[in-house]
């Protein structure tokens, strides 16, 4: 009987924690920020324009990448970005939004899975187009859409009500879909921690590794160009030369800051070994970490601060901005809670404002028309 008890009451809390049902104005929000922030990036990198035959021999495709490239290896280049530009347009609008969410995520996975498979390592937007493809899928995702505001129009033409506010976004909604990207920043963080300490040994949390990056010995102002650097050991043995021939022990994304002052304070801060050791273990533990993201209220907004002040930390030492998840974990934020904690004052103002812009997108369109004439 308590066996009972204590599996429905798991099963209650569980039903709870993925299908309770709340606004999901953010999906919304992330979907036109993260499709937005991944077709910027792409174009302006000139991603799958990336070919380097000595790349290619050190790295291989993957099963997933492999497939897609059969199926796209069907289409001409100005075909693939034709479709591609439409589908990141449909989706950043909402026109025709899932199926645009759809082409845009698997059109990204493989543009940033072709790129890895070259040695360009873009784990930040390999993040964003996995988030893409689920938006596709999720409620909410057509929040702020042209498709819904058509929908809800048609309605109006057929007779019904037209409330801008309904047409912009629904008011409630299940949340499955939002746990399930904040299931995915966590794993992302902490496998960033774990492969640290797996691959490393320990070795990586010596603080070494972080001064090397910030000492100016993977300095893009150094080298006149922009690392990655493929580093090799010269004591290798032979089974170790397994295909690129000279036995590739390790691989930099390089420092990227031209900066006069990134520089000196990279400098600065790697010169203190202690403090190095300090920033190695606690970026480790803080990534191992990650898994805090799932339970809402303070350790989620902790937790998502933290991890927007540590990618600020990278932009300004080695210039790899990392923006997509600045703006990712800023959007993930329990807000709800961070309103709950505000001062009476400020959230007696803040709840005036909504009421008043609810109880105008709320009136029915020709009352709506009418206020604006």
């Amino acid at each position: 009987m308590g066996g009972t008890t204590i599996t429905s009451k798991l099963i209650s809390m569980l039903d709870r924690y993925f299908f309770a049902e709340r606004n999901l104005f953010i999906i919304g929000l992330i979907r036109i920020i993260m499709v937005f922030s991944l077709y910027k990036h792409v174009f302006e990198n000139r991603s799958v324009e990336f070919e380097d035959s000595l790349l290619n021999q050190l790295h291989q495709r993957s099963i997933l990448i492999e497939g897609l490239s059969k199926l796209f290896f069907h289409l001409s280049p100005t075909v693939f970005l034709i479709i591609y530009a439409a589908a990141a347009v449909g989706s950043f609008l909402g026109v025709f939004t899932r199926v645009s969410l759809f082409i845009f995520g698997v059109f990204s996975i493989y543009v940033i899975g072709f790129s890895a498979s070259l040695g360009v390592f873009d784990h930040v937007n390999c993040l964003v187009s996995q988030i893409i493809v689920l938006l596709a899928f999720v409620p909410g995702s057509t929040n702020l859409s042209v498709d819904r505001l058509l929908s809800f129009y048609r309605k109006y033409k057929k007779g019904q009500k037209f409330y801008l506010y309904e047409a912009l976004f629904e008011r409630r909604g299940s949340i499955w879909g939002l746990r399930l990207m904040l299931i995915l920043l966590a794993y992302v963080y902490f496998v960033a921690g774990f492969s640290k300490v797996n691959y490393s040994r320990l070795r990586w949390v010596d603080g070494e590794t972080l001064t090397f990056y910030m000492g100016g010995r993977a300095s893009s102002a150094v080298y006149g160009s922009t690392p990655p650097m493929f580093l090799t050991d010269t004591n290798v043995e032979a089974k170790d030369k397994w295909k690129d021939g000279f036995g590739l022990t390790s691989y930099s994304y390089g420092n990227r800051q031209y900066s006069k002052i990134g520089i000196k304070a990279g400098k600065f801060v790697a010169s203190i070994p202690a403090l190095m050791l300090a920033m190695a273990l606690g970026t480790v533990l803080f990534e191992l970490a990650g898994f805090v993201i799932l339970i809402d209220g303070w350790p989620r907004s902790a937790y998502l601060v933290g991890a927007m002040f540590m990618h600020i930390s990278i932009g300004f030492f080695m210039n790899l901005d990392f923006i997509s998840y600045r703006l990712l974990d800023l959007l993930l934020i329990d807000w709800p809670w961070v309103y709950r904690q505000m001062p009476f004052h400020t959230s007696a103002k803040l709840s005036q404002i909504y009421q008043n812009v609810a109880a105008f997108l709320m009136r029915p369109i020709g009352k709506f028309e009418k206020s604006l004439a």
